[in-house]
């Protein structure tokens, strides 16, 4: 297994990147490292700071007793826009994504699924793409 996980540090190549740009579209999310990668999100995932979750991808319209509904792509920007990658990770069996920013701050996606797409990432190495696809509780990689 050590071997099978080595094919998927290109997505390592977001170390030492910040998070650019954060989109929420109808069915999913989509999340920008610098030039160098993009991370698609269709299942779950949350940003945990300050020894808490700060904010989970359900929150997104919600009140929680605010004046107003929370809008997850603008807290999710303040969060993590302009912070650096310190650490990407793949869980080898459940294929969730953990993505460790500087100050503590944890992006986790939960592959939650058996059968659909969790999350898809790009990562842009010189003068090539690797696809990566979270699906059915294993990643593949494709060029």
């Amino acid at each position: 297994m050590a071997a099978e996980l080595k094919e998927f540090e290109a997505l390592n190549v977001c170390i030492g990147r910040e998070c650019t740009e954060i989109r929420h579209r109808e069915y999913d999310w989509i999340f920008l490292f610098e030039e160098v990668g993009t991370v698609l999100c269709a299942c779950p995932w949350r940003i945990i700071c300050d020894s808490r979750i700060a904010l989970t991808n359900i929150d997104d319209g919600q009140l929680f007793g605010l004046k107003r509904p929370v809008d997850g792509s603008a807290k999710a920007k303040e969060l993590l826009v302009g912070k650096e990658v310190v650490a990407v990770k793949i869980a080898p069996i459940s294929s969730d994504l953990s993505i460790t920013f500087e100050g503590e701050t944890l992006f986790e996606l939960f592959n939650h699924s058996s059968g659909y797409e969790g999350w898809q990432a790009i990562a842009k190495l010189d003068y090539e793409e690797i696809h990566f696809v979270a699906i059915g509780g294993r990643t593949t990689r494709n060029l």
